[in-house]
C-alpha cells in the first residue's frame, strides 16, 4: 500500500504521482506545472478525500454481504474489507510524506506506434448493393482510382466496384462494403480499396476513415502469382451520394484518403 500504482497492498513504484501517460510525464517534468500538480494533490487530500465517510461506505457494504458466505473463501471476504479500511486510514499519511520528501517520476514515457504514409488514394465509385462476391468482381460498377506512391501518382484503369454485405465481418452488428478495383498497367497488378461501415450507418453521407466511423485499407494483388499484400490502413473521408443497403441499391461516391502503415517511434 506505499505504492501509487498496482493493487492494494502492492509495496514497490513510485509514490504521490502517477505520470505514466505522455501528456503528464511532460507536465510533470516541467517546474512549473510540477508544483501545479503536487499542489492540486495536497488540495485534493483536504477537500476530497473524506476517511470518516469511506470507513462507513465500508461498513454498509460489509452489513449488506454479512449474510453471504463465500463457497471458496468462506468469511474470509471480512479480511479483504479489513485490508481496504488500513488502506483508507493510512493513504493520507503515505502521501503526505511523498510529497513532503519531493516526489519523483523514474520512467521515461512509454514509446507509441507511429504511422507512416505509405501511399495516399483518391477515386469515385458507382455500383449496386449485392454485387459483393460475383465471379467477375472486374466486371461490376465502374469508378476511378489514382494511387500515389513515393511520390509518383498512378492513374489505375479500368476500375470496377462492388458493394454489399461485408464478406469479412466475423460476427457482431452487420457491415456492409464497398471495393474498388484498379489495374496498375505497369506491372498488371490489381490494386484493391475496401471501406466498410456499419450497415445501419450505410446511407448518402459523409464519413471519416479510421478507427471509428467507417473503415478502409488498401491491397495490392498480383494476378500472376495469386499473391496479396496489405499496402495500408485508410485515414482519410469517404462521400457517399447515393448509398442503400437495400439489394440493387445505387451505391455512388468517393473518397480521399492517407493510406498509413505502423512505423518507427
Amino acid at each position: 500500500m506505499n505504492s501509487t500504482f498496482g493493487p492494494v497492498g502492492a509495496t514497490n513504484g513510485p509514490v504521490g504521482i502517477a505520470a505514466a501517460g505522455l501528456l503528464t510525464n511532460r507536465l510533470f517534468a516541467l517546474p512549473a506545472t510540477k508544483q501545479m500538480i503536487l499542489d492540486r494533490e495536497r488540495s485534493l487530500l483536504t477537500s476530497v478525500w473524506n476517511e470518516a465517510a469511506m470507513q462507513a461506505e465500508i461498513n454498509r457494504i460489509e452489513t449488506l454481504l454479512q449474510p453471504i458466505i463465500d463457497p471458496v473463501q468462506g468469511l474470509g471476504w471480512h479480511n479483504n474489507l479489513n485490508g481496504m479500511r488500513n488502506f483508507v486510514s493510512t493513504r493520507r499519511a503515505t502521501l503526505l510524506a511523498a510529497l513532503d520528501a519531493g516526489p519523483t517520476w523514474p520512467d521515461p514515457p512509454k514509446t507509441y506506434p507511429c504511422l507512416d504514409i505509405i501511399a495516399e488514394v483518391t477515386g469515385t465509385f458507382s455500383t449496386t448493393y449485392g454485387t459483393i462476391g460475383n465471379n467477375n468482381p472486374l466486371g461490376t460498377g465502374t469508378g476511378t482510382f489514382s494511387i500515389t506512391m513515393g511520390g509518383q501518382t498512378t492513374v489505375l484503369t479500368p476500375v470496377h466496384a462492388s458493394a454489399g454485405p461485408d464478406p469479412d465481418n466475423q460476427g457482431g452488428a452487420p457491415r456492409s462494403a464497398i471495393q474498388v478495383f484498379g489495374q496498375r498497367a505497369s506491372d498488371n497488378h490489381i490494386v484493391i480499396l475496401v471501406i466498410t461501415v456499419p450497415t445501419n450507418r450505410f446511407s448518402a453521407r459523409s464519413m471519416d476513415l479510421g478507427f471509428f466511423d467507417g473503415n478502409g485499407y488498401v491491397v495490392d494483388y498480383n494476378p500472376a502469382t495469386n499473391t496479396s499484400a496489405i499496402v495500408g490502413f485508410m485515414l482519410g473521408t469517404a462521400t457517399l451520394t447515393q448509398a442503400s443497403s437495400n439489394a440493387n441499391a445505387a451505391v455512388v461516391g468517393s473518397f480521399t484518403s492517407h493510406v498509413d502503415m505502423q512505423g518507427m517511434p
